[in-house]
C-alpha cells in the first residue's frame, strides 16, 4: 500500500496530490543548504590528496557526500503524508407538532378540501420523508436526519408512519430546549418546527439566549388557516344508569361553543340521540340560543329490557365561511342505559276517603307499572287496606319504608307520624333517593308540618301562611320545565287522524287550590293555575324540590278528580303517573342496584383531585369483606384501560343510617384526559355494566378554546435566530437553504520511510560503490 502511494506520488497519477513528503524531524531549507555545503566540502577533502585518476575521486566523493546527506535525512524522519479529513455530519432536528390543536379541521387549499391540520402533517411530512430516502445525495449528504414529536415533552417518531395526534398542549419551548440538549456537542444544521404555533408557554430570553450561542437557526413550518373557528362540544350529558322499560327516558345534553365570543345560527345545530344497534334516530332537538349555553333534552322510551347503547350526535351543517366546525371528534358521546322491568312501589297514605283518594287509589291500582299500598288514617281496624300490597300498618323502621320508590302524603295530620317515622321518610329521601308527593289538603297539609323535620321537604317558605283560595276556577298551566321532564303531558285522541297530541287546555277547570305564597328560591314550579278568563293572573299550583338524593313534589290542590268528568282516565291516570314515574326514575338511579359507583365530580382538570366512592348492600361483598376493590379506568376514545385505583374501606360514622352497607373509596387524580369510564376489575361487578360511571377530564391549557394558529409567533421565532419561514407545501426547498454544518477534522495518514528496507538497501549500496571504487583505485 505504502510503495503504491510512494509510486503514485512520484509519478504524479491520479491522488498524487493528496500525497506529500514530511517529517518527523524538519530541518529547516537553509540548514539542508548548509549541510550539504559542509558535507560536500569534507567529501572533496577526504579525497583530495589521495592519489587516483581526478574523475574516480570526484565519483567517490560524491557517494560519499550522498551516503553521509542520505543518512543525516534518514535521521530527520522522511514520511509519506495522505492527506484526509474526518468529516461528522450535521443533524438536522425535525419537530412535528402532535398536540390537541392539530385535531383542528382546516381549510387545505381550495374549499371543497377540508381536512384535519393532523391530516395535512401526515400527508406532507411522509411525503418528505420518501423523498429523503429516494434521494441521499441530496438530503443525506454529510447530514443526518432526527423525528421528533412534540405536544407536552419531545419524543422521537417515525416520520413514514405518524401517530395519531394527541389532546395535550403545545409546548414549543419545552420541545426545543429538550432536543438541543439531546444533541449538545454535535453539529446542528436547524430545527425544522412544523406546528400552528398555538402554545400557552412563553418561549422566553433564555431560549433565545441558548439558541444563539448554539448558532441553531430555526425554520418554521406554519400549519393551519386563518379563519373563523367554532367549535361545538358535547359538554355534559345527563342520563340515568338505570330506567323503566315503556317509560320515558330523559336524556339532557349540555353543549360548549368555542371561542367564547362566537355565536351560530341554532338552526343549523341538530343534536340527535341515535340507537347504536339500528342507527334509528330516537329523538332529535334544536338549540334555540346562539350561545348554545341552554341545556337540551332529548326524550326516548324504550320497550326493550336490557343494556341500551345510545350515541348522542350533534350536527351543525353550516359551510365553511360561515364559522364550519373545526373538531368533529367532540361531537358524539355514548350513553348507555339499563332498561328494567319492575313496577313502581308506591305508599299512599291519606287521611280520610276524600274524592281525590278514591279515585287516585283506583288509578294506581290499574296501572300495572305501579305496585301500590293504600293506608287510611280514618279508617277503623277492622278496615281492609287498599292495594296491590295491602298492609295493616305504616312502616316503623327504615327498612320498611326503604321498599318504598315513592311516598304519596295526602291530608293527614302530623301527629299521626312518630317522630322517628317523620326523620325516616326524611332520610328515605334525602339518602336513599325515594320521591315525596304532597297533596294539600282543607285540615291538615302542610299547615301541620310546620314545626316538624318534614318542614324542610316542603317548597314554601313560609307554611303558617299558606291559604286556601275561594271557590274560583282555575285552568291548569304546564311551564317547560314540565315539558322537559315529560310530566303534564296530556294526550287528546284525534280519532280522525288516529293519533294523539298533547293539550292540556282541554281539561275541566280545578275549583279548589292552596296559596302557596312566596316560595323557596330552589322550588321549580311545573304548573300554574291561571284563573278563568283572567291569563295575568296564576299561581304556582305543582312545584318541584331536590332534597338531597331525591326529589319532592307538592300538589297544591286535591281536586284533579274533576278531570274525570265524561273525559274518564284520558286525563287523570297520565297526570298521576307521570309524577309518580318522574320521582320513580330518581329512587331507581338510586336504588335500583345493590352496588354504586361514583365521582364526586363529572367534569374535572387533569391532575384536580376527586372521590371515587363505591357504595354497596350487595351480601356477599359484605360478607367477604373486602380490604380494598380495584377500579378500572377506560378511556373512551380508544378503549384502552389507562388507569387503575383501589379504593380502601371507610370506618362508619353513624352505624344506625348504615346498617348493612359498606363505603369504599379513595382521592384519585386523573392522569389521561377526554371521556373516561370508570368500572370495577371484578368481573362480577363489571358484567352487568351498570356499576360504572362517566368523567370528562379537560387538559387546563384546552387548546380547544383557542383554535386559531400563531403564525407571527412562528415568524418572530425563525427571523430572530436566523431561520426562515418554509410553507407546508415547500418542505423539499428546504434541502436548498439549510446551512452545512457539518465538522470537519484532520485526519490525515503518515507513512515513515525511516525504516523501510529499500532505504537501508539505498544507504549500503552507496558505500559499498564507494568501498568498490576504493579497491580499484588500490585504497584500501
Amino acid at each position: 500500500m505504502k510503495e503504491t502511494l510512494l509510486w503514485r506520488w512520484i509519478t504524479g497519477q491520479s491522488g498524487a496530490d493528496l500525497l506529500s513528503l514530511s517529517w518527523l524531524h524538519p530541518i529547516p531549507a537553509w540548514v539542508w543548504v548548509l549541510l550539504a555545503i559542509v558535507v560536500g566540502l569534507f567529501s572533496t577533502w577526504s579525497y583530495s590528496r589521495l592519489a587516483g585518476k581526478l574523475w574516480l575521486r570526484i565519483l567517490m566523493a560524491t557517494l560519499r557526500a550522498g551516503a553521509i546527506l542520505w543518512l543525516i535525512l534518514l535521521i530527520s524522519g522522511p514520511m509519506l503524508v495522505q492527506t484526509r479529513e474526518r468529516v461528522e455530519p450535521d443533524r438536522l432536528l425535525w419537530l412535528v407538532d402532535r398536540s390537541g390543536s392539530m385535531n383542528v379541521r382546516d381549510q387545505a387549499g381550495d374549499k371543497a378540501s377540508i381536512q384535519s391540520r393532523d391530516q395535512q402533517i401526515k400527508e406532507h411530512v411522509s411525503q418528505l420523508a420518501k423523498v429523503i430516502e429516494d434521494q441521499p445525495k441530496v438530503w443525506s449528504n454529510e447530514r443526518q436526519q432526527y423525528w421528533y414529536g412534540f405536544d407536552e415533552q419531545a419524543y422521537q417518531i417515525d416520520p413514514l408512519n405518524l401517530q395519531d395526534a394527541s389532546s395535550n398542549a403545545t409546548h414549543i419551548a419545552t420541545a426545543i430546549e429538550t432536543v438541543l440538549d439531546q444533541h449538545q456537542g454535535h453539529p446542528i444544521s436547524a430545527v425544522v418546527l412544523v406546528s400552528d404555533g398555538r402554545t400557552p408557554q412563553r418561549l422566553g430570553v433564555e431560549l433565545m439566549r441558548k439558541l444563539k450561542q448554539s448558532a441553531v437557526s430555526v425554520f418554521t413550518v406554519p400549519v393551519g388557516q386563518e379563519q373563523n373557528y367554532v367549535d361545538i362540544a358535547i359538554a355534559q350529558i345527563d342520563a340515568p344508569q338505570q330506567a323503566y322499560a315503556n317509560d320515558v327516558v330523559p336524556v339532557r345534553v349540555q353543549l360548549s361553543l368555542l371561542p367564547e365570543n362566537q355565536t351560530v345560527i341554532p338552526s343549523r345545530v341538530k343534536v340527535q340521540l341515535v340507537d347504536v344497534q339500528t342507527a334509528e334516530v330516537l329523538d332529535e332537538v334544536t338549540p334555540q340560543d346562539d350561545k348554545l349555553a341552554q341545556a337540551l333534552q332529548l326524550n326516548v322510551k324504550a320497550k326493550e329490557v336490557g343494556n341500551r347503547d345510545w350515541m348522542v350526535k350533534v350536527i351543525y351543517d353550516a359551510p365553511l365561511d360561515q364559522g364550519s366546525e373545526i373538531n368533529v371528534e367532540n361531537n358524539q358521546q355514548l350513553v348507555t342505559v339499563q332498561l328494567v322491568d319492575e313496577p313502581i312501589r308506591v305508599l299512599y297514605i291519606d287521611g280520610y276517603p276524600r274524592w281525590e283518594y278514591r279515585y287516585l287509589k283506583s288509578a294506581l291500582m290499574r296501572e300495572k307499572s305501579i305496585k301500590s299500598s293504600m293506608f287510611l288514617i280514618s279508617a277503623d281496624q277492622k278496615f281492609a287496606q287498599e292495594g296491590d300490597v295491602p298492609i295493616a300498618r305504616l312502616p316503623q323502621t327504615a327498612k320498611e319504608f326503604e321498599a318504598y320508590d315513592v311516598i304519596i302524603i295526602g291530608d293527614v295530620p302530623s301527629r299521626h307520624f312518630s317522630s322517628e317515622q317523620l326523620s325516616m321518610i326524611r332520610d328515605h329521601v334525602a339518602l336513599r333517593g325515594a320521591g315525596l308527593i304532597w297533596i294539600g289538603g282543607a285540615r291538615w297539609t302542610p299547615v301541620t308540618y310546620d314545626t316538624t323535620v318534614l318542614a324542610n321537604l316542603l317548597p314554601m317558605r313560609q307554611v303558617s301562611a299558606v291559604s286556601a283560595l275561594g271557590n274560583q276556577p282555575v285552568n291548569v298551566v304546564p311551564t317547560p320545565l314540565a315539558e322537559s321532564l315529560q310530566v303534564l303531558q296530556l294526550q287528546v285522541p284525534d280519532t280522525k287522524n288516529n293519533t294523539a297530541k298533547s293539550d292540556p287546555g282541554k281539561t275541566v277547570p280545578l275549583r279548589w287550590l292552596q296559596q302557596m305564597g312566596e316560595l323557596k328560591p330552589v322550588a321549580e314550579v311545573l304548573a300554574e293555575a291561571r284563573m278563568v278568563n283572567d291569563d295575568e293572573n296564576s299561581l304556582p299550583l305543582i312545584t318541584s324540590l331536590r332534597y338531597g338524593a331525591g326529589q319532592t313534589l307538592y300538589v297544591a290542590s286535591d281536586d284533579f278528580w274533576r278531570w274525570r268528568y265524561a273525559k274518564g282516565d284520558v286525563f287523570y291516570q297520565p297526570f298521576w303517573t307521570q309524577l309518580v314515574r318522574l320521582l320513580g326514575r330518581e329512587r331507581l338511579s338510586q336504588s335500583g342496584q345493590s352496588t354504586r359507583l361514583s365521582t364526586a365530580h363529572r367534569r374535572l382538570l387533569l391532575k384536580q383531585n376527586t372521590v371515587i366512592k363505591l357504595t354497596t348492600r350487595d351480601a356477599l361483598l359484605l360478607e367477604q369483606n373486602r380490604q380494598s376493590i380495584r377500579v378500572l379506568v377506560e378511556s373512551i376514545r380508544d378503549g384502552q384501560v389507562v388507569d387503575q385505583v383501589d379504593l380502601l374501606p371507610q370506618q362508619v360514622t353513624n352505624p344506625d343510617q348504615s346498617a348493612g352497607e359498606k363505603v369504599y373509596q379513595v382521592i384519585w387524580q386523573p392522569r389521561h384526559t377526554g371521556r373516561l369510564r370508570l368500572y370495577p376489575a371484578d368481573n362480577t361487578l363489571a358484567a352487568s355494566g351498570a356499576v360504572q360511571t362517566f368523567i370528562q377530564v379537560q387538559h387546563p391549557d384546552d387548546e380547544m378554546r383557542q383554535p386559531q394558529p400563531d403564525h407571527p409567533l412562528l415568524t418572530r421565532l425563525a427571523n430572530q435566530t436566523d431561520g426562515k419561514v418554509v410553507a407546508l407545501d415547500q418542505l423539499q426547498t428546504l434541502s436548498q437553504i439549510l446551512p452545512n454544518r457539518a465538522r470537519r477534522t484532520p485526519d490525515d495518514i503518515r507513512y515513515p520511510l525511516w525504516h523501510d528496507l529499500w532505504v537501508y538497501l539505498l544507504f549500503v549500496t552507496l558505500i559499498t560503490a564507494e568501498w568498490i571504487l576504493r579497491k580499484v583505485c588500490k585504497l584500501v
